[in-house]
C-alpha cells in the first residue's frame, strides 16, 4: 500500500469547484493549504482558485491578462472514467475577466 504521508494529497472537488456562474464564497475559517504547480511552478494557496473546464473561458482569461496558476486533471462528472483538464486561476485575479465573460455570454 505504500506510505500514506508520501502520496500526494487530494482534495475533494466539490469543496473547490465552482458551478456554472455559481462562485463558491470564500471559508475564512479554512486553514490555507499551499500548493506549487508542477507547470508554472507557482506556489498558490488552493482555497483561493476558481477551477475552469471551458477552455474558451480559460483561453479568454490568459488573454485579458489573467495570471494561469496550474493545470490539473479531474474525473469527469458524467463520466469518471474519463479526465478532464481543469486550469486553476487565482480568484480575486480573475474578477474584471470574469465581469467580462460574463456580459459577453449574456449578449
Amino acid at each position: 500500500m505504500g506510505n500514506i504521508r508520501s502520496q500526494k494529497r487530494v482534495l475533494p472537488i466539490f469543496c473547490i469547484r465552482v458551478k456554472g456562474n455559481k462562485k463558491m464564497e470564500k471559508n475564512t475559517n479554512q486553514k490555507p493549504h499551499y500548493d506549487v504547480s508542477k507547470i508554472t511552478g507557482k506556489r498558490y494557496n488552493v482555497w483561493d482558485q476558481v477551477h475552469i473546464v471551458n477552455i474558451e473561458q480559460a483561453k479568454f482569461y490568459i488573454e485579458q491578462g489573467v495570471p494561469l496558476m496550474d493545470i490539473d486533471f479531474s474525473p469527469s462528472r458524467k463520466d469518471a472514467t474519463r479526465m478532464m483538464v481543469v486550469f486553476l486561476f487565482n480568484r480575486d485575479d480573475t474578477q474584471e475577466a470574469w465581469d467580462v465573460w460574463r456580459q459577453r455570454k449574456d449578449e
